[in-house]
């Protein structure tokens, strides 16, 4: 369990995320800071994009 921005969001027993419903930025920024980990501007473009290519729906 990670609290971020006051609200309790639920892990698994690695830290991952339980819903990825949870996921936001703030979110991500509270992951990175748990592993000790400095996000720059470059690291967020990527992040970004990715999670804009996979919520784009595949077709069949």
């Amino acid at each position: 369990m990670i609290k971020v921005n006051g609200r309790e969001i639920e892990t698994d027993a690695e830290g991952y995320l339980a819903s990825l419903d949870d996921w936001s930025e703030d979110v991500a920024q509270c992951l990175a800071e748990r592993d000790q980990l400095a996000l720059a501007d470059e690291h967020w473009q990527v992040v970004r994009w990715i999670r804009e290519y996979y919520a784009v729906p595949f077709s069949a």
